[in-house]
């Protein structure tokens, strides 16, 4: 904000901190007003000595204060700032400014080309947030130092990395000392809940590592989030099932665990072939390392996952470790983990074309065509000219046609875990056994299936309903106990 006296005298307090940065024609790197929500205005220093950033508070804001005695002022007040006895005098604009650039310059005197090079060498926030992730690859924050190495601390790094991606690519360039908390106000009410609550944490806690005070992105307060209660419902099930059918046998394998077993991603991509005991192999131990909560637990694993794990232990030979080893041909994917660590491009592609083998069938339906013949011809468009492209063609035909489908689009990794436990409690699974097949460590977790799958509520409904009708004696629909009443 470019600072000038009668726009300073019209901000008003917040029930928090605000930190307006100085900026336009005159402005001084570093320097701010904080307004408080007491509706004191102070102005403020940021200046950067080595690798801390040293804040300097020059005085508070005064508008009654004349230009003509910014100078003299100006210089008592920064002998007193070098002294350390600075005691809140009342300053003006230009005081502040001549006071802050007086405190940016070193004891020789400092020249604009020199005071130029600082600023040029001064830390972005995209700095910042590279030596946070160095932080968090190496154990030494406080999200990792406690943490095991391998899966616990991977995922962490792949959580910032993930949530990075939703910070914009301008505000990653930005100084340090031009990055304020009201930018960072308006872009997080921009952006929507989830990504934009993920982005700002990591923001937050980067800053906070790099010891950067005061933290712009303190004090704002995180948007509203629902618990996501997505899961692969009955429709659709066949046409994940057909989609993952086209899939190579090592990500077809891995995604089928996750839907049979219910656990959680991490865990199954690090899975073990010694964490199985050898045929008939009926049981999977997760390990506290890559247990969620640090607590591990026993899976039973039903046939067809046992078959999956014995006929890879088979391939993997004596020197196999990893069910899920780094594909070969993937070089994106490879780790030093040595089992892969982000399975997000292949997923997207098996939902993409279960929505195109979807729309496709309904087309035909709606064409009288072969659906078969409509969905070969579409995975052979797709082979050619790109999945991508057909699939939003034949979502345009489908609007055009007003055809109201329910696709898959939208559905995550993780909802095969909650698809496991979802079908469980349909299947009148008591909530403990469903919890107890998840490594859920609190039924409080658990409470979410018994709510995704309404079809026994609905059926206990409908006897109650059909047993008042009868003791009323109204048969039929209810529409006749109206017209009974019309007709009298």
């Amino acid at each position: 904000m470019k600072f000038t006296t009668e726009v300073l005298a019209r901000i008003k307090p917040m029930a928090k901190r605000r930190f307006i940065a100085d900026s336009g024609k005159g402005a001084v790197v570093g320097l701010r007003l904080v307004v408080q929500p007491t509706g004191l205005k102070v102005f403020q220093l940021n200046k950067r000595i080595g690798g801390t950033v040293v804040t300097h508070t020059l005085g508070t804001f005064d508008p009654k204060i004349s230009r003509s005695a910014m100078l003299r002022e100006s210089v008592d007040s920064a002998e007193a700032a070098k002294g350390h006895v600075i005691e809140r005098p009342a300053l003006g604009i230009g005081q502040a400014r001549a006071l802050a650039t007086l405190l940016r310059m070193d004891g020789s005197g400092a020249t604009a080309a020199q005071l130029k090079r600082e600023r040029s060498a001064e830390d972005t926030l995209s700095d910042v947030l590279d030596a946070y992730a160095a932080d968090l690859a190496a154990g030494r924050t406080r999200r990792t130092r406690k943490a095991p190495k391998g899966a616990d601390r991977s995922k962490t790094v792949e959580w910032a990395r993930t949530a990075r991606g939703h910070i914009p690519a301008d505000m990653q360039a930005k100084r340090l000392s031009a990055l304020t908390h009201d930018e960072i106000v308006r872009w997080h009410r921009r952006e929507p809940g989830y990504s934009a609550n993920r982005a700002l944490q990591l923001m937050r806690a980067a800053l906070s590592h790099a010891r950067v005070a005061p933290n712009p992105a303190a004090g704002i307060e995180l948007h509203g989030e629902e618990k996501r209660d997505r899961f692969v419902e009955k429709h659709e099930m066949p046409w994940l099932v057909r989609s993952l059918v086209h899939e190579s046998q090592d990500v077809s394998d891995m995604f089928t665990m996750m839907l049979l077993t219910g656990a959680r991603r991490s865990s199954v991509i690090g899975m073990k072939l010694d964490e199985v005991p050898a045929p008939p192999g009926d049981r999977w131990h997760i390990p506290s390392s890559r247990a969620k909560g640090g607590q591990a637990y026993t899976v039973p694993l039903v046939p067809e996952a046992a078959q999956i794990i014995n006929r890879r232990r088979q391939a993997a030979g004596r020197h196999g470790e990893f069910v899920f080893p780094t594909m070969a041909r993937s070089v994106k994917q490879a780790s030093e983990s040595g089992h892969i660590t982000a399975p997000k491009r292949q997923w997207k592609r098996i939902v993409d074309r279960a929505d195109l083998l979807l729309l496709a069938s309904a087309i035909a339906q709606h064409d009288n065509a072969d659906a078969q013949k409509r969905e070969r011809e579409a995975l052979e468009e797709a082979g050619e000219r790109g999945l991508t492209v057909v699939l939003q063609e034949h979502r345009d035909r489908a609007k055009k046609l007003k055809l109201r489908i329910a696709t898959l689009a939208g559905l995550r990794v993780h909802d095969l875990r909650r698809t496991a436990g979802s079908w469980m409690a349909a299947g009148n699974a008591s909530l403990k056994i469903v919890g107890a097949a998840l490594g859920h460590k609190s039924l409080a977790s658990t409470e979410i299936y018994a709510r995704l799958h309404d079809d026994p509520v609905r059926e206990a409904m409908a006897k109650a309903a059909s047993e008042m009708l009868a003791a009323a004696g109204v048969k039929g629909d209810v529409i006749q106990i109206a017209a009974k009443r019309k007709a009298r």
